[in-house]
């Protein structure tokens, strides 16, 4: 189901059994939270993005951008399923390992090439410091997306495309040693 954002999506993915595919677009809740109430009413605006239920009902979430609408990074995507969406105050925001998890598409097996990126640092950690930095806050401050790590490099086809040497190595170590 695509664009799972809607009031009655977490009921379509129960009603599936499990078959389906919850496709959202946590960054378009940063633009649509400040109208969305305005332009669909309080109850259903009260059931969109309901991601917690969505990641509940459906056989996997897969966390997209919808680019150029919203922009293309996973990393601002987790941070908004879990934080920004909190700010709503209704349970509807996204655990830390599910938004991670819908923003991998895993099907790895052995011999198969890979596309992944290494980052400097752990988004986990990342978003769980600044979850803590907003519960310890009296005031309650707009959200802010947190500090997410930065891409050292990327990998596509097992290939380093990107922070690598100019032979296409990574620090020397060539694709066919990885």
């Amino acid at each position: 189901r695509e664009w799972a954002r809607g009031p009655h999506a977490a009921k379509a993915m129960r009603d599936s059994m499990g078959t389906l595919t919850a496709s959202v677009q946590p960054l378009q809740y940063s633009d649509d939270k400040h109208v969305l109430a305005r332009a669909v009413g309080d109850e259903r605006a009260s059931h969109s993005y309901a991601f917690a239920s969505l990641a509940k009902s459906a056989s996997r979430v897969a966390m997209g951008s919808d680019w150029p609408i919203a922009q293309l990074d996973p990393l601002a995507a987790m941070a908004s399923a879990v934080l920004e969406r909190a700010e709503a105050g209704d349970g509807q925001e996204m655990d830390v390992i599910d938004a991670i998890s819908g923003s991998l598409a895993v099907s790895l097996a052995g011999g198969s090439n890979a596309d992944f990126i290494i980052l400097d640092g752990d988004p986990v950690e990342a978003i769980d410091n600044a979850t803590r930095t907003r519960l310890d806050t009296t005031a309650r401050a707009p959200y802010a997306p947190p500090s997410m790590p930065h891409v050292l490099q990327t990998y596509v086809g097992g290939r380093c495309v990107h922070g690598c040497d100019a032979d296409g190595s990574a620090d020397g170590v060539t694709h066919e040693e990885l």
